[in-house]
């Protein structure tokens, strides 16, 4: 788990899945903006056992503009 004073500088040390609180310090934002997000369809995410998780690799690609908001 990262904390908040920890800062991502490389992308290939983190899971594969990113956990919401991981995902809410990329964007250096709140956990409840990012399931906002989730719920408006501006981010993907995948829900399991009652946790939040996001693809690494989606996460990158949303943030270089590569990705686009999710309707669901």
């Amino acid at each position: 788990m990262i904390y908040k004073s920890q800062t991502i500088s490389n992308w290939d040390k983190l899971p594969v899945a990113l956990d919401l609180h991981t995902v809410a310090l990329i964007f250096d934002v709140t956990d409840a903006t990012i399931k906002n997000w989730i719920y408006k369809g501006t981010l993907k995410g995948s829900k399991v056992g009652g946790k939040w998780f996001f693809d690494k690799d989606y996460i990158r690609s949303y943030i270089a503009g590569e990705c686009k908001a999710v309707m669901q």
